[in-house]
């Protein structure tokens, strides 16, 4: 096995061996000649004894004759030896030395046969050397650390780049824990902006040191190169910095500084994290001079980054002074006023702009061959030079004359500045022409004398106007006060001195004694001599009196006023009064004429459907007569309330979009049966071009069908009535435009009216003539009506009428020219369905109108199929399962709103498209409950197309199964609350015959008793009737939770607004208003019976 080198140098090879029965005498010669120290003996070629210059001199002291002695007597053994293959360390051969008290260790081979000597003195010796070598193997290696990072940071610029790799290679070369670089912030704490660190300590990269040792009296010491070598924290450190460490898991550190020039930049520090340790002189010294390198980085990375800024301040200012060039180029170029350079030395033009030459009239060549002089006149040369030689300002400006090419003097300013022209001094001249600003100067010279006279006038004039003035404030009935800043009056008016009951001199310094609200009125009661308190209205602004700040105070007497106004207020309440009595009138009225009419129209209803038994003709005849009067008295009390409604403001218009040839015609439909008894043509001249208008359809069909039937009735027989529309434009002065209008024109060859009576056409109650009222039937409410009407609608209504040739009646409302929306049908109309697919539902309301609606429906390849209205509908549309529902005139009352409601509720049904066509306008009510499209009748083809495609494009893809319908209802028991005699026979013969079975209460305490004891399947309930109305009763049956479920149906005579908002607030199912169509009674009836069984479902 080989030996290193540094114990190769220990063992001593040049042996004295001997043989045991050698001569102690030759061997001691042996060693005296050889300088040996000590004899090896062997025998047998094994070593057997080691004879040493001890033993010499122990034998001697003995007197023994050494010459007849052999070496084997003498020699000491055993011997102690060591293998030559244990030899790999100083440390085992010292160990035997020291542990056997001897100076000689012989070394052996394998065969056990001594090949070298091993002495302290060559082990000791052999040991320095191994030292000596390492030390220099670490001076080498710190030498090359420190050029390597010294190349490093000639070579890098980045100076975390060199900060993060001397951390790394300090650390590797110390191996040490941690190593950080440190730098400073103002406040002295630190950051940490490099780190190397050994698994299982903390990293410090990027936090923020406080160590409350370090304070800037430690600055100081570090700056002049201290150091901190400190081998164990826990022996030498003060406790406040000792439990810094300790947070940071130090338990050994060196620190030194790192300079940046004469400023403490930061440390770097070596760190220990597991356990205390010894620092070598030659570690601290390695992280000084990385230190100082580490400083010499920050300055070349400072004077880098200075350089990089200087250098892109330069190109900055370069590019700028290039820029500039252009720029100065440009302007100068195109400036419109004069500008030119000039040598200050010789006053030569050496540039002028392109204004210079055309407002001189000089060339180029010319102006540069000339200096400034010779564009002054002659006598303004000595001068000019005279300011020039004296002249010490780099700026300078001044007005001149200046003489064009062409000879004309023209004044000038002038506004100069020193400038470096090719690296001669010259100056920048600026010129404006002020010609004119001198004529204006001279000319306002002039007008400022006139301006003066005019002041001394009306300075005269003031004078006496303030005499006016004053005289005016003495006069005026208003007080007039002026108040100082603290509130105090410093002059009052005689006015307010009368107001107060003392002179105007004694109010000086009184307080009002209230907050100043400025340009604000506000009121103060003011307490006079005489005892009597007055209001006074007063407003104050700020001012200035006598240069000082001070508040203008005007102080109306408004006590007549307040007097008047309280006046008014109980006026308008009286007022309120009254029309709280008429309405409670009116709607009383309508209560009394409705419920005789109620028994009136039922009874002649249920004779003419021969529920009694069969009828003559004479009979049907007196029959049909009593229903025509009845329902003529029942229009007249419409009429009225209508026009109550809208004195009241109670009438709200639903406005939506109208066909206008929709309108007409369907209004045209109710006098043609009149018209034709009379052989009256009707005439329509009607433009196929108009758009839809913003109308409520249901008033304007009142209006139209109101001025038709006045046309009609009053035309005699074989005469003509036209309706004619147009579109007439006209100017609004109040936003300066031309606007649009829409006129309706209903024009007669009737008996025509008088100029003078006219004025009292619209007149509410009033008839032009008696005799006419007896002739032609009539209120004189209609008229009233249609006036009211169209002034609702922004419009107006005006009238031509000529006695025995006509009249001509125009309503006028706006009217906005909107392009109508073009639908395209081409996709999802013919082929909406396929082939053998369930055919759609139509719910029928009005039998006239089904047909129609099938005919379109066949149009457009799809298949109808008619239900009546009336019961099941709900198990009807789930039996059919249809792909589309269309509910025909089924939706203006509270039953169409609760099927539609279920439909969409039920999970059957709930998929189906619904499409209503009504005759009233509830579009937002219906869509917000479900429905997929909502139309008005009547209805045209292309309306009807549009609306089933909207419709059947809302269909959701839902296939849903056939469910049969539940059995009909058998007998059901109403409960009828009425205190009317005549309504309850003519209801009950009614009812009885259709096989109900029925019970009476005579007022509202007694249809709550009864409905608790029988529990009927549904109540007719009439509001008015006495001890308990019928709302109260309707609250208490709700309030059971046994009869919270009974269908409860509203009949009253009241008609005004809020009226069924009420009844359908305590809980009424559906609300009909008397007369009460018999039929419609019934219909209505099995719709509430069949609800109730589907909510109980």
């Amino acid at each position: 096995m080989a030996i290193p080198d540094e114990l190769e140098q220990a063992i001593a090879q040049n042996l004295l061996i001997v043989y045991a029965e050698s001569s102690l005498k030759d061997s001691s010669s042996l060693m005296h000649q050889g300088d040996y120290s000590c004899v090896l003996v062997v025998e047998a070629s094994e070593l057997v004894g080691i004879l040493t210059r001890t033993d010499l001199v122990r034998l001697m002291a003995t007197g023994q004759d050494y010459t007849k002695i052999s070496v084997a007597e003498v020699m000491t053994q055993p011997v102690i030896t060591l293998d030559l293959d244990r030899f790999q360390d100083l440390a085992a051969p010292l160990n035997l030395l020291h542990q056997h008290h001897i100076h000689h260790l012989p070394l052996l081979n394998d065969r056990q046969y001594p090949i070298g000597l091993l002495t302290l003195e060559s082990l000791l010796r052999a040991d320095a050397l191994r030292s000596q070598q390492q030390t220099q193997v670490a001076q080498i290696a710190r030498e090359w650390l420190l050029t390597s990072i010294a190349n490093r940071i000639q070579a890098s610029l980045d100076l975390q780049t060199i900060l993060d790799t001397t951390v790394t290679e300090i650390r590797q070369f110390l191996h040490t824990d941690r190593v950080i670089a440190y730098r400073f912030e103002p406040d002295w704490s630190g950051i940490v902006v490099a780190e190397s660190v050994a698994r299982g300590c903390d990293s410090l990269l990027g936090r923020i040191l406080t160590d409350t040792h370090f304070g800037e009296a430690m600055v100081e010491p570090y700056k002049n190169g201290r150091i901190q070598v400190t081998d164990n924290i826990n022996f030498v450190l003060t406790e406040c910095h000792r439990d810094f460490l300790v947070q940071i898991q130090v338990k050994a550190i060196i620190v030194v500084p790192i300079l940046q020039g004469d400023r403490l930049w930061g440390l770097l520090a070596a760190q220990e994290c597991a356990q205390p340790r010894h620092w070598e002189a030659s570690a601290v010294d390695l992280l000084q001079q990385l230190a100082a390198h580490i400083g010499i980085a920050l300055q070349q990375a400072t004077v880098l980054t200075q350089m990089q800024t200087e250098l892109a301040q330069r190109q900055k200012v370069e590019a700028a002074l290039s820029r500039s060039e252009v720029q100065y180029r440009f302007m100068f170029e195109n400036n419109p006023n004069p500008m030119w350079i000039y040598e200050t030395d010789t006053l030569a033009f050496l540039a002028v702009n392109r204004a210079a030459i055309a407002h001189y009239g000089y060339s180029e060549a010319d102006f540069l061959a000339m200096t400034i002089r010779d564009i002054r006149p002659v006598e303004d040369v000595p001068k000019l030079e005279g300011i020039l030689s004296n002249l010490q300002s780099p700026s300078y400006s001044g007005e001149w004359q200046h003489r064009k090419q062409d000879g004309t003097i023209v004044d000038v300013e002038i506004t100069s500045h020193l400038i470096n022209w090719e690296g001669k001094p010259a100056r920048f001249s600026l010129v404006k022409d002020v010609s004119d600003r001198k004529r204006a100067e001279a000319a306002l010279l002039q007008l400022n004398r006139e301006l003066e006279t005019r002041v001394e006038r009306r300075t005269e004039a003031l004078a006496a106007s303030e005499t006016h003035l004053n005289l005016i404030v003495d006069l005026v009935s208003d007080g007039i006060l002026i108040l100082n800043r603290y509130g105090q009056v410093v002059f009052a008016n005689p006015s307010a001195g009368r107001m107060f009951g003392m002179q105007p001199e004694q109010l000086n310094g009184f307080d009002l004694g209230v907050p100043i609200t400025l340009n604000k009125p506000f009121e103060i009661f003011i307490l006079g001599k005489n005892g009597k308190i007055d209001v006074g209205e007063v407003v104050v602004s700020e001012m200035d009196w006598d240069n000082q700040f001070s508040y203008l105070t005007s102080i109306r007497d408004i006590t007549e006023r307040k007097q008047a106004e309280e006046q008014l207020v109980l006026a308008n309440a009286e007022l309120a009064r009254a029309t709280r009595l008429k309405d409670e009138f009116l709607a009383n009225m309508s209560h009394e004429l409705r419920t005789p009419l109620n028994a009136i129209l039922g009874m002649s209803e249920g004779l003419q459907d021969e529920v009694f038994g069969a009828l003559n003709e004479k009979q049907k005849k007196s029959i049909a007569t009593i229903e025509r009067s009845g329902q003529h008295l029942l229009e007249l009390i419409n009429d009225i309330l209508d026009l109550a409604k809208i004195e009241a403001g109670k009438l709200e218009l639903e406005i939506a979009n109208t066909f206008v040839k929709t309108l007409c015609d369907t209004s045209l439909t109710f006098v043609r049966q009149m018209a034709l008894k009379k052989g009256i043509q009707l005439i329509t001249q009607i433009p196929d071009n108009l758009n839809a208008i913003e109308v409520d359809e249901l008033r304007m069909r009142q209006v139209l069908i109101n001025l038709l039937t006045n046309a009609v009735k009053f035309t005699p027989e074989g005469g003509r009535v036209t309706l004619e529309v147009k579109v007439e434009s006209f100017e609004s002065n109040a936003i300066s435009t031309s606007l649009s209008q829409i006129a309706f024109s209903i024009a007669d060859s009737g008996i025509g009216i008088a100029p003078e009576d006219i004025q009292k056409l619209f007149q509410s109650f009033v008839q032009i003539d008696s005799k006419l009222s007896r002739k032609y039937n009539g209120t004189g409410l209609g008229l009233s009506l249609v006036k009211r009407i169209a002034e609702m609608h922004g419009g107006s209504v005006t009238v031509e009428s000529e006695i025995n040739q006509g009249s001509c009646f125009t309503v006028r409302i706006p009217y906005h020219n909107s392009e109508p929306i073009p639908v395209d049908y081409s996709s999802g109309i013919d082929n909406l369905l396929p082939i053998h697919s369930n055919p759609v539902l139509i719910i029928e309301g009005s039998p006239m109108d089904t047909p129609q609606i099938t005919h379109y429906l066949h149009e457009l390849g799809l298949q109808g199929t008619v239900y009546p209205w009336s019961e099941g509908v709900v198990q009807e549309v789930i039996r059919v399962n249809p792909p589309l529902i269309v509910f025909d005139s089924c939706l203006p009352n509270l039953l169409g709103w609760e099927v539609l409601t279920q439909l969409k509720s039920h999970p059957l049904t709930q998929h189906i498209p619904i499409l209503i066509i009504s005759l009233v306008d509830e579009r937002s009510q219906g869509l917000s409950l479900g429905a997929a499209e909502y139309i008005v009748k009547p209805i045209a083809k292309e309306q009807f197309r549009r609306a089933i495609h909207k419709t059947w494009n809302s269909k959701p893809d839902i296939t849903t199964p056939n469910v049969e319908a539940s059995p009909e209802m058998l007998q059901p028991l109403i409960l009828i609350a009425e205190d009317d005699e005549a309504n309850v026979d003519t209801i009950w013969d009614y009812l009885s015959n259709c096989g109900y079975r029925l019970i009476i209460a005579k007022n509202g305490q007694e249809a709550v008793y009864l409905a608790e004891i029988e529990k009927p399947d549904i109540v007719l309930m009439d509001i008015q009737m006495p001890i308990m109305d019928g709302l109260e009763a309707t609250r208490q049956i709700r309030a059971n939770p046994a009869m919270e479920h009974i269908p409860i149906v509203a009949l009253t005579a009241l008609a005004m607004a809020g009226d069924r908002e009420r009844c359908l607030e305590v809980g009424v199912n559906d609300y009909l208003t008397k007369p009460v169509r018999l039929k419609q009674l019934n219909q209505t009836i099995q719709q509430q019976l069949q609800l109730a069984k589907a909510r109980l479902v």
